[in-house]
């Protein structure tokens, strides 16, 4: 199972999910929640720092989701990265800094994780339905 989550729920997500379970999707994760807390970094999935600079400037959602696609997601296999995402443990948790609800690149990656390889993948809520 895939999960995805964010970085303000991450006090609960350390009492529930083992170290390495939780992959920051962040171009640059907070440095509190790396290293030592167990926090892996798989930046092949984050936008770039041009992508951000755009959303940042005003770029409307459609246009980043076909920028995001486009120049993150499109050269890659989305078997791999399940594949690599779930080597060490059954279930894991995608994570970025937009709160639940909010628009961010993390929903973008859930569905076309789902759409290419058949994977649950939905947002974690307290309790988790199942954790491997």
């Amino acid at each position: 199972m895939i999960y995805t989550s964010y970085f303000g729920r991450m006090a609960r997500l350390l009492k529930v999910f083992k170290p390495g379970q939780l992959v920051s999707i962040a171009r640059s994760p907070p440095l509190q929640f790396t290293g030592t807390r167990g926090v892996r970094s798989y930046k092949i999935l984050a936008p770039s720092w041009d992508l951000l600079n755009q959303w940042h400037k005003g770029l409307k959602p459609f246009d980043y989701i076909t920028h995001f696609q486009r120049e993150t997601l499109g050269d890659l296999n989305p078997v791999a990265i399940v594949r690599d995402l779930t080597q060490d443990y059954d279930t894991v948790v995608l994570l970025c800094y937009e709160p639940e609800g909010q628009f961010c690149h993390r929903h973008i990656v859930a569905e076309w994780l789902k759409e290419y390889t058949l994977q649950d993948v939905e947002e974690w809520n307290d309790p988790p339905r199942v954790v491997a």
